[in-house]
Formats: structure tokens, C-alpha cells, sequence
């Protein structure tokens, strides 16, 4: 599902008692080419612990990726998407936007 509003994109929400709940974190990726790909680092990164949400914008090369920060970091996801290809060498690259 592509990412209607990229200004909706959060750094982090509060629940009453103060703590954040969630975050979210938007990555461009090198070498997300086809469906196929997208799949890949979709699945890796719903692999991740606390991941509660992938989208992914395609045709641009953007994922954005709802998360808990109390259970993954965003080092996590960015290591998620290298390992999404089973080659020696990782097919994707993500950085953070």
C-alpha cells in the first residue's frame, strides 16, 4: 500500500502516561526494483521484533515502517533490509530519511 501523505510520517507517539508507543522511521532503499524485492524487504522487516506495520512506496524506493522503540531500534531495520536477499553480498541498501 503506497504512502498517501509522507507529512503523517511520525517520530513517535506518547500514551497518557507519558511513555512513547510507537515510532515510525522512513527509509529509502537502493535496489528495491521489482514486486519481488519489495516483498523480500517487506517480509524481513516484518521479521523484526516490535515491527507492527510496512508500507512500501515502490516506485519511489520508500518504505515507511511503524515500530515499537521499546523492542527494535532503527539499526535493526536498516540491518533487516541487508539481510532480505539470501546472497553473500546484500542486494538492498537502507538509509534512513
Amino acid at each position: 500500500m503506497p504512502i498517501k501523505n509522507w507529512r503523517d510520517v511520525r517520530k513517535g507517539a506518547v500514551n497518557r502516561g507519558g511513555a512513547e508507543v510507537s515510532a515510525s522511521a522512513l527509509l529509502g532503499i537502493l535496489g528495491m526494483s521489482c514486486e519481488t524485492c519489495a516483498r523480500r524487504v517487506q517480509d524481513s522487516l516484518i521479521a523484526c521484533p516490535g515491527v507492527q506495520s510496512v508500507d512500501i512506496d515502490l516506485p519511489h524506493g520508500l518504505v515507511k515502517v511503524d515500530y515499537d522503540p521499546r523492542r527494535t531500534e532503527c539499526k535493526k531495520l536498516l540491518e533487516a533490509v541487508a539481510g532480505a536477499d539470501s546472497g553473500d553480498e546484500p542486494a538492498y541498501y537502507a538509509f534512513l530519511l
